[in-house]
């Protein structure tokens, strides 16, 4: 457990210290969008450029890797719509609900601590360009259509499948890993003074986006009691259910691989992405319970990650 722990410490220090830095007020909790807008479209997209294009081929994953964690997720964000969908919600807040329980913090939480754990960002980089190209795709669409069918609204079926395009085509972590594959697979030699700029862009990413995090979640908005306790069953979902199922469903079912098995279930033990709350703060739905989510999620995740980590290895 200590060996767990102390291989983690960097993320703990880094998190606590955006945390107490914000709290104190000595960098304000709000600028932690600025943090996070520079780490999701200048250094980590630099840093996954690098690392894609010094990459194996991609083929070198089982197929039953992603495929665990795609049944899983999904098994687990239908029954949790289920649950919802019979309680108070409607259908496109269930649908928020839904990937709070399930959807992995891919990019800021997941890189780093995957890096720090494994020494390879391709076991979590696969799984951000599933959850961004498929499950993003069709979480958004669910609830576009929704929202549509809900408002009357007169915007047509395709407009909305150009508007999902559009984001996932200019999405950076997507593309900073698709020119990184492909430069892998061309095997293009970059001039050294690109690939020492671009290296040095991306070489502050992983900490930047643990400090962005912990410097999130010291904003006062999460300073107080769980109101809606539906919610509960939500981080019970994504910090313990999730990982357990991953475990079992990728032993028994799948059979990964023992190399990729301990991948899998820390991936799956990450804390829900902020994109929850982002996509309901954009839709003015679902907002607290979205907030709250992704901060209990993140603030469990650490300390069960080391758990895991100490079985697993």
């Amino acid at each position: 457990m200590l060996e767990s722990f102390l291989t983690l410490l960097p993320a703990f220090v880094m998190v606590g210290l955006g945390y107490c830095l914000g709290r104190a007020k000595v960098i304000p909790p709000e600028s932690s969008k600025v943090f996070s807008t520079l780490v999701f479209y200048v250094a980590m997209p630099a840093y996954l450029f690098i690392r894609v294009s010094d990459m194996p081929d991609f083929s070198t994953i089982p197929i039953s890797y992603i495929g665990a964690f795609a049944v899983v997720q999904i098994a687990i964000g239908l029954i949790t719509l289920w649950v919802l969908s019979r309680k108070k919600y409607k259908f496109s807040e269930a649908v928020l609900g839904a990937m709070g329980s399930c959807y992995t913090n891919s990019a800021f939480m997941g890189i780093p601590i995957i890096v720090i754990l494994f020494g390879s960002a391709l076991p979590i980089l696969i799984v951000n360009i599933y959850q961004v190209t498929f499950l993003t795709t069709l979480i958004l669409f669910t609830h576009e259509l929704q929202t549509h069918a809900d408002s009357g609204n007169k915007k047509s079926t395709i407009d909305y499948i150009i508007t999902l395009l559009r984001t996932l085509l200019l999405n950076p972590i997507i593309l900073s890993s698709v020119g990184g594959f492909i430069v892998a697979q061309n095997q293009v030699v970059l001039p050294s003074v690109l690939r020492d700029i671009i290296t040095f862009v991306g070489t502050p990413s992983i900490s930047l986006a643990l400090f962005a995090l912990g410097l999130s979640l010291s904003n006062e908005e999460y300073n107080r009691h769980v109101k809606n306790r539906d919610i509960y069953f939500l981080i019970f979902a994504k910090n313990f259910i999730q990982p357990l199922a991953a475990f079992l469903v990728g032993r028994y079912i799948f059979h990964v691989p023992d190399a990729w098995l301990a991948p899998l279930v820390i991936c799956a033990a990450l804390p829900t992405a902020v994109h929850n709350y982002v996509f309901a703060e954009k839709y003015g739905q679902f907002q607290a319970e979205s907030r709250d989510v992704v901060f209990y999620t993140s603030l469990l995740s650490l300390p069960v990650i080391t758990i895991l980590f100490t079985i697993l290895r």
